[in-house]
């Protein structure tokens, strides 16, 4: 649903085909009778120049109910202010842009169902403007995820906006009630994006274009600023998937972390001593440039054996869906998760290895490998991790991760699983570990079996996703459906963290209504380029 609103056309001088220019509201004037008189008239008044003019028109995006575009025609290419406000306040500059005579620009960043106030204004000539008009937003889509503030400390969170990939959590790999949001400080949405299928990965560039997938076959980036979504096939980029990590490169490109299918013998069952062959679905590390050739691409059976290191996870069923539907029981072997850059080369996590792995791609060899049986002794006092998600290098080099807690080698007897974030200091010329912090969410402790995310801030505080908290099982007579939510924090400090921020997303108390997961979220200064901020 949309509303539109239009002002007045622009003033257009009217030529017409006798000779004549005639001005509005003007008799016609022999235009060389007219120069002659000037030329012989010192004191003619020389002729105005056109009054610069702006016509404005607003209305909603057709597939988004808070998504606001503006339409402007102006007499003159130059610089443009937009002006909004919720109706009744002060109105304060929007984005600024420099335009051609005709420009659609997006309204982002707005609430549901309010009314805004908007203008456009010359920024060069501030008393060149369009008329007042007003945009009406509707409500969210009817089948969108709860979203509830829970916390609130504004003097101590870092600025910007949240944005978040919301999968809907189904039995089914279908999964089409999927979203890219973004939420405001306090809370509020103010922009989404739907998506069909299964979305992993979440970054966001300088133009603050989002990379994501959508479905294990397809890439995609959405920039909101440009009202534009960009498809990357998996076949048309000559590889089998792009799952859980899609972001741009240096250059211009594209990474992502893809898969293969082989069938690896060797397999054998220790009660009965028989021997099998399985398909093994293994990661790849594929680069391309900015027109989707492939530039490097290094795969993890190639350096690993599968008989060698796996966890129980080789059994998940993640792989059973297309590309390899058509394979009978596809082993999801490592699970990658992330492909991070690291100084001059690639750190990928790889979770059902219970692994981050090193990799130089000068070279394609493994530098090291961290994780329980890696190159890395942990210092006494620390905890190993256990099916983590999303690592992020630090400044100093350090390394921060989602420990999602599954099946820790160092679990005590009668522990129950529970996440937390920490973060390492790996020593590589001694090969030592050192756990600097973590932090488990207090009592209680949540425990998320897949997904998570954590990021540090400007500010030093961090953002964590326990991306899916595990609250019970509902048994039908067709499925078993673990019951999933999630939950979005900034907290300040790592000595006594403070929560200064919290958002939840679904229903933890109700076990029985739809589930959700955050799979990665990100504060970001604005949806809108720096260049377009006033």
């Amino acid at each position: 649903m949309s509303c539109r609103f239009v002002i007045a056309a622009l003033l257009l001088s009217a030529c017409t085909t006798d000779g004549f220019v005639r001005k509005p509201g003007s008799a016609a004037v022999d235009t060389a009778t007219s120069a002659d008189t000037a030329a012989n008239n010192d004191t003619a008044a020389p002729d105005e120049p056109e009054r610069p003019s702006i016509a404005l028109s607003l209305s909603l995006e057709p597939d988004c109910t808070i998504c606001g575009v503006a339409n402007i025609r102006q007499s003159h290419s130059g610089p443009i202010t937009i002006w909004m406000g919720e109706e009744g306040t002060s109105l304060s500059p929007w984005l600024r842009v420099e335009a051609d005579t005709e420009v659609t620009l997006p309204l982002l960043e707005l609430r549901a169902d309010t009314r805004y106030t908007v203008f456009a204004q010359r920024s060069d000539q501030p008393d060149i403007a369009s008329e007042r008009l007003t945009l009406s937003t509707g409500p969210l889509p009817a089948d969108f995820p709860p979203i509830t503030l829970t916390a609130h400390t504004p003097e101590e969170l870092a600025p910007g906006i949240t944005v978040m990939t919301i999968v809907e959590w189904t039995p089914t790999d279908e999964m089409d009630r999927n979203f890219l949001v973004a939420v405001d400080e306090a809370g509020e949405v103010i922009w989404y994006h739907r998506l069909f299928g299964l979305n992993l990965g979440l970054h966001i560039d300088d133009l603050q274009r989002i990379y994501t997938s959508q479905t294990a076959t397809q890439a995609l980036r959405v920039d909101p600023f440009g009202r534009t979504t960009t498809t990357w096939e998996a076949a048309d980029l000559g590889i089998d998937t792009t799952h859980h990590e899609v972001r741009p490169t240096d250059d211009g490109g594209l990474a992502v972390l893809t898969t293969e299918l082989r069938t690896v013998p060797g397999w054998t069952d220790e009660a009965s001593g028989w021997t099998f062959s399985f398909d093994i679905i293994g990661d790849i590390f594929a680069t391309f440039d900015a027109l989707g050739h492939q530039i490097w691409s290094w795969s993890l059976l190639d350096h690993i054996n599968p008989i060698d290191h796996h966890t129980p996870d080789l059994h998940m069923t993640f792989w059973m869906m297309p590309p390899y539907d058509d394979i009978a029981s596809p082993k999801d072997w490592s699970h990658g998760n992330a492909m991070v850059p690291n100084g001059s080369g690639w750190l990928g996590s790889f979770r059902n290895l219970d692994w981050l792995i090193q990799v130089d791609p000068d070279t394609d060899e493994i530098e090291w490998i961290f994780g329980p049986g890696g190159d890395f002794e942990l210092a006494e006092g620390g905890r190993w991790f256990s099916r983590q998600h999303a690592p992020e290098v630090q400044a100093g080099g350090n390394i921060l991760l989602y420990d999602n807690g599954n099946d820790r080698v160092d679990r005590s007897p009668g522990e129950q699983p529970f996440s937390r974030v920490v973060e390492y200091q790996l020593d590589l010329e001694t090969g030592l570990a050192t756990e600097i912090w973590s932090y488990d969410g207090g009592v209680p402790r949540v425990y998320c079996p897949i997904v998570g995310d954590v990021d540090t801030l400007d500010n030093d505080n961090h953002l964590i996703t326990d991306g899916a908290i595990y609250a019970g099982t509902v048994y039908t007579e067709d499925d078993i459906i673990p019951h999933f939510s999630g939950r979005v924090r900034e907290i300040a400090g790592t000595v006594d963290p403070r929560v200064v921020w919290e958002l939840q997303v679904g229903t933890p108390d109700d076990i029985h209504a739809q589930g959700w997961l955050v799979y990665r979220s990100i504060r970001t200064p604005s949806l809108y380029p720096a260049a377009t901020r006033p």
